[in-house]
Formats: C-alpha cells, sequence, structure tokens
C-alpha cells in the first residue's frame, strides 16, 4: 500500500508537543509492515530555529521538508505556510492508496483536501485540537466555517483518541459510522535500558523526598495553576514532597512562578525546562507519580511515563482515557482536595503503588505501535473499499 502522511511538524522536531513523535513511529511501523511511506511535512523544529529543507529518507520513510513562511507564525499562532506543497505533491499523490492528514487546521491539510477529494480516499487524525476553546478559538471557528467542516464530512475514516474527540467529531457533522477509536502507541523497547535510578535526583538534590512530575507544555490550558494549589495541599499531608514541572514555555511560565511565590512554594517546585532524551527517562526514572490535571487527546507522556513504573494521577476536566483509574492511576473530579489525596495514597501506600506500577505495565503492552498501526490500515482498508463504491456508484 502506498501511503501519504500530511503533518505540520516531523521528527526531530522539538517544539510541538508529540505530535510528530506520533506520525514517525506509525510511519516507521508501516515501513516495517512493507508500505511505501511518504511524508509531507514543513521545516519548523522549534519558536527560534528550523530543520534543514529538502528531501531526507528516514528509517526507510521518504520524508519532504518543505520551507515554512514565517517560524512565529506557526508555533504561536499554528499556520504552517507551506507553498511548496502546491507543486511538491503533485507526483507523490498521483497513484497513491490513502492520504492520511495530520491534526486539521493546517494549510497543508487544506492542499492535501483538494488533491484527494473524490481521487483518492483520505483519513484524519485530529490528534485532540477539534476543540474551539482557548486562545485561538476565533481562528479555529473562522477556519472550521471556511473549510474545516468540508475536510471532516469528506473524510473515509476519521480517527479519534478517545471516545469524547469522536463525539467532537459528530459535533462537526462527521458521520458517526466513520470514526475508529484508535489511541496512541508506544515503542517498549526504547525503554528497556533505562538510566539508573539517582541520576535526575542528584543533578536537582532532590535526595529520597517524594517527587510529582508533570512533563508537557506550559500552557495555561494544561490546569497548572490547580496543580500548584493541590500540591500545597499535599505538603500538608506527606510533610514534604517536590514538584518537577517540565516543558516548553507556551506563554505561561511567568504566572505561574508568581503563583509559587504567592503561595510560598520556594524551592519545593522546581522548573527544569524541555527534557528529552536521557535526561526525559531519568526524570521519569526516579519520578514517583506523574500528573496531568487537564490534556486533550491522548497524551504520549502517559505511556513513557506508565513504561517507566510510573502511576498517574489526572482529573476528569478535559479528556479522560479509558483503562487508567484503579489500574495505572487514580482518576479525579477537578477538586484540589481530591487531586491531593490521590497523590498522598500513592506517596504513602507502597502497596498501592506495586498494583499501579503492575497495571501500568499492562496498559501499555495493550498500547504497542505494531498493534496501533494494524488497527489504522484496517481503518485504510475500510477507507479504500468505500471510496471504490463510490467510484463504482458514480460510474455506473
Amino acid at each position: 500500500m502506498k501511503i501519504i502522511h500530511v503533518v505540520p511538524a516531523f521528527i526531530p522536531a522539538t517544539g510541538y508537543g508529540g505530535g510528530p513523535t506520533v506520525a514517525y513511529e506509525l510511519a516507521r511501523v508501516q515501513v516495517q509492515q512493507g508500505h511505501d511511506v511518504c511524508v509531507f511535512t514543513t521545516d519548523v523544529n522549534d519558536q527560534s530555529s528550523r530543520l534543514p529543507a529538502g528531501f531526507a529518507h528516514t528509517d526507510g520513510i521518504r520524508v519532504y521538508y518543505l520551507r515554512n513562511l514565517n517560524n512565529q507564525l506557526a508555533y504561536r499562532y499554528k499556520l504552517f505556510l507551506a507553498p511548496a506543497l502546491l507543486w511538491a505533491s503533485r507526483r507523490e499523490f498521483h497513484g497513491c492508496d490513502v492520504v492520511h492528514m495530520h491534526d486539521l487546521r493546517t494549510f497543508l491539510n487544506v492542499v492535501a483536501y483538494g488533491y484527494a477529494k473524490g481521487k483518492v480516499p483520505y483519513v484524519l487524525q485530529a490528534h485532540g485540537v477539534l476543540p474551539t476553546s482557548g486562545r485561538l478559538g476565533r481562528w479555529k471557528s473562522f477556519f472550521d466555517r471556511l473549510i474545516g467542516y468540508r475536510i471532516v464530512k469528506d473524510a473515509a475514516r476519521l480517527l479519534a483518541l478517545n471516545q469524547r474527540e469522536g463525539k467532537a467529531y459528530t459535533d462537526m457533522d462527521a458521520d458517526i459510522a466513520k470514526i475508529r477509536i484508535v489511541p496512541n502507541g508506544i515503542d517498549r523497547k526504547k525503554y528497556e535500558a533505562l538510566p539508573e535510578r539517582g541520576h535526575f535526583r542528584r543533578k536537582y538534590d532532590l535526595g529520597n523526598l517524594p517527587v510529582v512530575f508533570y512533563l508537557g507544555r506550559i500552557h495555561e490550558s494544561k490546569g497548572l495553576d490547580f496543580l500548584l494549589h493541590a500540591f500545597t495541599n499535599l505538603l500538608e499531608k506527606v510533610g514534604t514532597a517536590r514538584l518537577v514541572i517540565a516543558g516548553f514555555d507556551d506563554g505561561y511560565l511567568p504566572q505561574l512562578k508568581e503563583i509559587v511565590e504567592m503561595l510560598d512554594l520556594g524551592d519545593r517546585v522546581i522548573f527544569c525546562g524541555y527534557l528529552s532524551g536521557d535526561d526525559k527517562l531519568a526524570a521519569f526514572r526516579d519520578a514517583d507519580v506523574f500528573v496531568t490535571p487537564r490534556f486533550t487527546g491522548f497524551p504520549l507522556t502517559f505511556l513513557e511515563a506508565m513504561t517507566c513504573g510510573l502511576p498517574i494521577v489526572m482529573t476528569d476536566a478535559g479528556d479522560t482515557l479509558d483503562g487508567i483509574d484503579g489500574e495505572a492511576g487514580i482518576v479525579v473530579r477537578y477538586d484540589i482536595e481530591q487531586f491531593s489525596d490521590a497523590l498522598a495514597k500513592i506517596l504513602l501506600d507502597s502497596q498501592v503503588r506495586e498494583k499501579l506500577h503492575r497495571g501500568a505495565e499492562q496498559f501499555t503492552l495493550r498500547h504497542d505501535w505494531q498493534r496501533v498501526a494494524e488497527n489504522i490500515e484496517m481503518a485504510y482498508q475500510e477507507a479504500l473499499e468505500v471510496f471504490r463504491e463510490g467510484l463504482h456508484r458514480r460510474r455506473s
């Protein structure tokens, strides 16, 4: 099968969350399964740097890194403008079996939609971006009215990370029969040789203190102010602990530091910036519990944490994931007292930690990338069948 992926950013891009990694891991496994895989993306890397533009081979994947017109527009406003796609994609689109469009509101998807509609089936995977709330809400609503609803409606299959994202598709008038729930995956082999325990603790002078760990974008939508208040409450229950907050600043770090000062948390909250590679694994290795108060989609950090043996604590404020609560972690209402109680339960009870550790291991076994890729291939096959039936009806 010849597969084309259209994604705004691709590895080794570091500034755009888990999307580039998800697209890469899927494409990599698809190559291993014998498919011909091509990726169209932009040269964005992070807020201030680019990747080399041009053509590259990565693990058998043919990748076109197209020049993006403005890094700041891409990073701050998610406007990935790569006009070279207009002519660079013509040869590859001809004769392909399926186009896999990632994200929704991108220039690349508009171009891909124009090429694919009526000519080749396409599958859309939104990666948690469908809600129109937040800083870019007006822009998102404008895009949807202009063309977003049509991109969703005309897709042969729609991949959702969870039931809530599936409902978000139907809220955009999507046919429920087209929706397939396909969570993100993890390559467990990459976590077989973890760093020795203690490296991260020594670096930040954590000693044997309980460590609560957050890794993700530092953005107001993540509920990090809530996390700080819950951590203050936790200190009353466990006596002493440290909260480690890691990730790119997405405009909220100064406000977060003001809250730390207001709550008189001092050096009990550690901001360690963006972590990757062994530094990230060392943090997972030395933490005691992983937290994300509010999220959309299916964060890869959850799978990474669980693969490293960490239990999860999250709330029901945003999206939720099946199979976490009581098995690999604890899910509570968006309530400071309940959240801090859940943290204290894990930190103070070794039997609870061990039970959740075993559950986390089983959870990640069910989310191996090979299984995820097989489920997505089934969606591709369904898309092809529907497309061919439609062609047959039009010709007859």
